[in-house]
C-alpha cells in the first residue's frame, strides 16, 4: 500500500510539474478591440510569445470613421522590435517591407501593462500614442494622427490550449494510476 501511494504521488508530481512549465511556455493568442474617436473601430487577433518577444498570426481590421476609411493589417505589416513592436507596444504599417513608407497607413497601440505568457486583460492607452494615421516620410518617422483610440479599448487573452506532449503525459499518468489501482485490488483478493 505504501509503495502504491509513493507511485501515485510521483506521477501526480510529474503531471503538475509538466503542466506548470507548459502553462508559461505556450504563446498566448490575444484578441484586440477598440473604438476610435472618429466613430471607427478596430478588431483583431494575434499570437504573442513573451519568452521570445515574437508576434505571429496577426490580423487587424479597422472600420471607416469620419477621418479615415477602413484598413486591414496582417503579420507582414507588423513593425520590427525597436520599431514599435514589443511587450507593451504594437505597431503595424501597411506594406511595411517597402523602402518608402510615405502614404502608408500606420496603426499603433500602447498597452498600459506589458503582455506576458500568463495572459489576462490589458487596457489600451487612450488617445496618443494609440492611433491610426498616414506615414508622411519614407521611414514613417513622422506622419498624421488622423484618429485616436477612445477610452475602453483592451486586449484579452484566450485560454491556452495544452500541447499534445502534455496531454500525452497526463494520459500516461492516468493509465499508470489505473494500473496501480488494479494491482492493489487484485492483490487484496
Amino acid at each position: 500500500m505504501n509503495r502504491l501511494s509513493t507511485t501515485i504521488r510521483l506521477i501526480a508530481s510529474l503531471v503538475l510539474a509538466a503542466a506548470a512549465t507548459t502553462a508559461n511556455a505556450i504563446p498566448v493568442v490575444w484578441d484586440l478591440s477598440a473604438a476610435f474617436n472618429d466613430g471607427g473601430t478596430v478588431t483583431g487577433t494575434y499570437t504573442y510569445d513573451a519568452s521570445t518577444n515574437v508576434f505571429s498570426n496577426a490580423t487587424f481590421t479597422t472600420t471607416a470613421g469620419t477621418a479615415l476609411p477602413g484598413t486591414s493589417y496582417d503579420t507582414a505589416d507588423l513593425g520590427a522590435v525597436g520599431f514599435g513592436l514589443d511587450a507593451s507596444t504594437i505597431t503595424a504599417i501597411t506594406n511595411f517591407g517597402l523602402a518608402d513608407l510615405s502614404g502608408q497607413n500606420i496603426l499603433s497601440f500602447a498597452l498600459v501593462a506589458a503582455m506576458t505568457d500568463a495572459g489576462g486583460t490589458i487596457a489600451i492607452a487612450a488617445l496618443f500614442p494609440s492611433f491610426e494615421g498616414i506615414c508622411s516620410t519614407a521611414d514613417c518617422g513622422s506622419g498624421s494622427i488622423d484618429r485616436e483610440v477612445a477610452a475602453g479599448g483592451q486586449i484579452v487573452s484566450r485560454a491556452a490550449v495544452p500541447e499534445p506532449a502534455t496531454l500525452t503525459l497526463m494520459a500516461l499518468a492516468l493509465l499508470g494510476a489505473r494500473g496501480a489501482r488494479r494491482r492493489q485490488i487484485g492483490s487484496a483478493r
